[in-house]
Parts: structure tokens; sequence; C-alpha cells
């Protein structure tokens, strides 16, 4: 018999069909091309995306999120006669951002206590004196001439005042008098301590601090806040807009004689030599008048400040609640 011719070598057979290599090899070729035409575009992507880094967003510095307007400023007289008015300063419209950037400045937020030691200069005569304070309400002052046994000591508790040593005998409105010198003279981390305190955190921000009209003094643009509930009576703070530190303070209290009295704070600013921004001191003026210069020697925060060195003593002389 004779045998069929088996077919040509230039097909495969694939599941039973017989397919030509030709058109094999194109299409596994036309495969092989795809995939690294694939790969090759997603390689060039990744290495793209190296080179150029992540998209970002330019974030807005705190100063220019503020809401600001430009208006007249009055300006209010000072002994000296030292104002000199600007020109239309900004005004800052956001109480928490001007916080913001006070507690930024002076790192007040960072402070939990501190003593100052120093000397204060009254009448031709110079005394020594030291401030203490602890977070969040705690304040004592104690000071004696450099050359004399005479000791005076004042104290809040943040209820009670009091005052002890061996000063000489005072009228209930010479003591209150004294003692609301002492809590304006202390209190330099007050408004840090206000914010976020738990008498804001109960009441609101506006229960303890209020944003006023901005105001010039002396030369400073300034952001003007009132403090109140928290210290017996309320504080009325300028704040330099440029550097964001306290640059004067001042308070309507009862006088020696029982009268109103304006006292007035006139801080002299942090020389840099700490990294909390405490005053290096400050004058003190009643109703226009100087009454005292301070000048601090030494700044310490952040000690082991106990609460009991805040109470009244056994032997003092006074005590009031001063509200």
């Amino acid at each position: 018999y004779i045998m069929a011719k088996p077919r040509s070598s230039a097909y495969i057979n694939i599941l039973g069909e017989q397919v030509s290599k030709r058109s094999v090899y194109l299409g596994v070729a036309g495969l092989v091309v795809f995939l690294a035409a694939l790969l090759g575009g997603g390689y060039y992507l990744m290495a793209k995306n190296r080179v150029a880094g992540p998209l970002t967003r330019e974030v807005p510095t705190p100063r220019e999120s503020f809401e600001t307007e430009s208006v007249a400023v009055a300006v209010p007289a000072t002994p000296g006669g030292a104002n000199e008015p600007t020109s239309q300063p900004a005004v800052i419209t956001s109480l928490s951002l001007l916080l913001d950037l006070h507690i930024k400045a002076t790192g007040f937020d960072e402070v939990n206590c501190f003593i100052l030691n120093g000397t204060v200069a009254a009448s031709g005569n110079i005394w020594d004196l030291t401030l203490m304070a602890r977070e969040p309400n705690l304040y004592k002052l104690k000071t004696k001439p450099t050359d004399a046994a005479l000791s005076i000591e004042y104290g809040y508790d943040s209820e009670r005042a009091w005052a002890g040593g061996t000063q000489p005998q005072l009228t209930e409105a010479q003591f209150e008098f004294y003692m609301s010198m002492m809590v304006v003279e202390s209190s330099m981390t007050h408004l840090a301590w206000s914010y976020r305190s738990a008498a804001e955190l109960e009441g609101g921000l506006d229960a303890v601090l209020e944003l006023r009209p901005a105001e010039v003094w002396n030369g400073h643009n300034c952001a003007v806040v009132v403090s109140r509930g928290i210290l017996p009576f309320p504080i009325t703070h300028y704040i330099d807009t440029t550097t964001y530190e306290e640059v004067y303070r001042r308070a309507m209290v009862r006088g020696e004689t029982g009268e109103a009295v304006e006292i007035e704070l006139y801080f002299t600013a942090a020389d840099g030599s700490t990294p909390h921004r405490l005053p290096t001191g400050y004058e003190l003026y009643v109703d226009g008048e100087l009454h005292d210069t301070v000048t601090f020697s030494r700044r310490r925060v952040n000690r082991v400040i106990l609460s009991s060195l805040f109470d009244a003593p056994s032997d003092r002389e006074y005590q009031s609640s001063l509200k």
C-alpha cells in the first residue's frame, strides 16, 4: 500500500489544530513587545516621580492667616510724652492667633513657675527683691532693704491675699493697694497661663480674655487684651505686634487712701540670655508718677516650687480675699 505524506514541519499542533509556526512566532513576538512597552512606561513614570518629589502645598504662616484691617489709632498719653503715633497700624482681629504668637515668641507655655531676683529702687533707697510664681495662679513678693533687717512679704494663693514680715502697721486700704501692686508685678506670664486654663476651658476664652481695639503705646503698635475673672481685678495688657511680647500693662485699683488709682508697668525687654523671654525689669507708675524701678539680676524657671510656699504664714499681719 501507499503511506500518507506527513504535513510539513512548518506547522505546530496546538489543541489538536495545526497552526503555522510563523503565526505563533509573530504572536509571541508581539506579546513580548507589548509587555516590554508596558514595563518600560511604568518604570519611566516611577523614575519621574522620584525626581520631582511629592506634591506639596504652601501653608501660610500664622501672621499671614490673620484677618487685619487698617484703622486710625488713638494715642494714649503717657508720662514724659514719649508716644509717637504711627500711621494706621494693622489691627489683629483673632484673639487666639494673637495668643499663639505671644506664646511662641515668649515660650511662656513651657513655663510652669519662675523665681526672679533683683533690686528695686524707690525714693532713693535700694531694696532686694524676689518675685515667685507658680501655675495656675500663685504669686509671692519678698523685699527688704539691702542694709537693714526689715522685711516685707506679700502673697496670693488664688483665693486670699496676705502680708507678713516686719513691715510697719498698714491700714486696710494700704494693704489692699500694696497687694494689688504685687499681683500686677508678679503675674508676668498671666496671658499664657490664662490661655487654655481651667477657667478658659470651662467658660470659654471670652470669659477670661478680651481683645480690645489696637493702640499705639510709646511708639509700639500694640494689640490690647484685657484679662479678667482669674486675678482679683482686670488688667489691660499691651502686646507689641512686632515682637509679640508684652511691653506695658495697666490696672485700676484702690489706692492707699481708698480712692481709685491707676497702676502701670513699663517692661524692660528680655535680653536673650534665657530661652524664656521674661523681662529684665520694669518701671512701676502710680497715677502717672514713677513709684519703683526694678532690675532683675537672676531669672529661673521650672524649678521645684511647692504650693505651700504661697500659703499665708502663721504670723501674718493681714489677710483678705481682694475680691
